[in-house]
């Protein structure tokens, strides 16, 4: 705010002294709002980027602490019985079925999506 004070200050000196029209004192200080845009963009947000810094720093730190720990492996034996469904039927909150009189069977080892 004070930079873009300080050019339309400028600007209307350079006005009085003849030296610049009024519509270049305008279009001078648009020039320069859109220049310093991404600089205000930057203090304004600064707070929450540091907050995300200190956050991303965290997170690495027991991500780092994780990886760090022995990994306990679960050993799980092979499947062997299989899965039947036998006149099932699939409901929802409405007086009909969706699916009625369903016949499935999975055999041991296999995946149904």
């Amino acid at each position: 705010m004070l930079l873009q004070s300080l050019v339309l200050a400028a600007g209307a000196l350079l006005v009085i002294d003849g030296q610049m029209t009024g519509g270049a004192m305008v279009a001078s200080s648009i020039l320069v709002a859109r220049a310093v845009a991404p600089i205000e963009t930057l203090i304004a947000n600064w707070r929450g980027l540091r907050v995300a810094r200190i956050a991303y720093r965290g997170l690495n730190g027991r991500l780092a602490q994780l990886s760090a720990l022995p990994t306990l492996a679960t050993h799980l034996e092979a499947p062997r019985r299989q899965l039947a469904v036998i006149d099932g039927t699939v409901v929802a909150p409405r007086p009909t079925g969706i699916v009625d009189r369903l016949g499935l069977v999975v055999e041991a080892g296999t995946a149904v999506g």
